[in-house]
């Protein structure tokens, strides 16, 4: 009935410790695993701990955030998914609540708790693509789930599959950023509902979804991918010359960033991120594949 979905990228510590937890509050979910990193050996240890109950998939290449979510819809049996990043926090009660209320109310596309602590991290957007602000649908579910419709919501969603044509919610086209934003704007065109919780709860604990050792290849692939999805993204939904206005001053300021850096002798590790973000913006204006992938030999390698 409900699956709790992980996208991990050697983020072994967290995934077991969240199944861990999680199984102990016997909720009767299942789990699936997408690793993208390939690396089997997060699969065998949940497969010889936990069995049936977590499913882990490896993929033949890495699949990027929504190549990985879309992985796991299409192998869960179950007709809500919840899916998450490594680096989350769920409590009991979240996952109890949110199980009551998406068994109790089913006429949406996603369905999102909202993080503990909005002052910090705010995952959603009442109005992000209306120009005139509208009142949104806000009412209560069993006189205690206060839900509230919204434009857009930042990961942790609960998809129902029943909603959504070939078990598929993301543009795969984007490898890493913009295709939330890109799959929110895509649901409200179509008029697709969108719904926050906003009395279940999480914690997010942002940019630890990965082993810290692998911290700078991971940062030279969000720099490439930051750019390159923007421009994509831009031009997917409005134009390429939209695009293209919108980056030629980024591309000024990254260019003379990237010169400053050379001639200030700064660390190569520093020019090599904003080298990233050049290339990701240039191969987009482009046309090119994103095709970028961290961990792989002579990427923005020292040179």
């Amino acid at each position: 009935m409900f699956t709790i979905g992980f996208l991990s990228h050697h983020s072994n510590h967290l995934i077991l410790e969240n199944i861990k937890k999680i199984v102990s509050y016997n909720l009767g979910v299942s789990f699936i695993v997408v690793e993208n990193s390939l690396d089997n050996s997060l699969k065998k240890t949940l497969e010889n701990k936990y069995g049936s109950l977590v499913k882990v998939y490896l993929p033949k290449e890495n699949l990027g955030w929504g190549g990985g979510l879309n992985k796991v819809l299409e192998l869960s049996e179950d007709n809500f998914v919840f899916l998450n990043p490594a680096d989350v926090n769920l409590s009991f009660d979240c996952i109890r609540d949110l199980i009551e209320c998406v068994n109790n109310f089913d006429d949406f596309t996603l369905l999102a708790p909202t993080y503990s602590d909005e002052s910090i991290f705010k995952n959603y957007d009442e109005n992000k693509f209306s120009k005139n602000k509208r009142k949104k649908n806000h009412f209560k579910i069993l006189n205690k789930f206060n839900l509230k419709e919204v434009d857009f919501i930042d990961a942790h969603w609960v998809v129902n599959k029943s909603k959504i044509e070939n078990h598929k919610i993301m543009d795969e086209t984007f490898f890493l950023y913009f295709e939330t934003m890109d799959m929110c704007l895509k649901f409200k065109k179509e008029g697709r509902k969108m719904f926050i919780v906003d009395n279940i709860k999480f914690e997010h604990y942002g940019g630890a979804s990965h082993d810290k050792k692998y911290e700078y290849e991971a940062s030279l692939s969000r720099n490439w991918h930051y750019n390159w999805s923007k421009f994509y993204y831009f031009k997917k939904n409005y134009s390429y010359l939209y695009a293209l206005k919108k980056f030629i001053p980024i591309l000024l300021k990254l260019s003379l960033k990237y010169v400053s850096k050379l001639f200030n002798y700064e660390k190569s590790e520093d020019k090599n991120l904003i080298k990233a973000e050049l290339s990701g913006a240039i191969a987009s204006i482009f046309l090119k594949k994103p095709l970028y992938r961290p961990f792989k030999k002579n990427d923005f390698k020292n040179r």
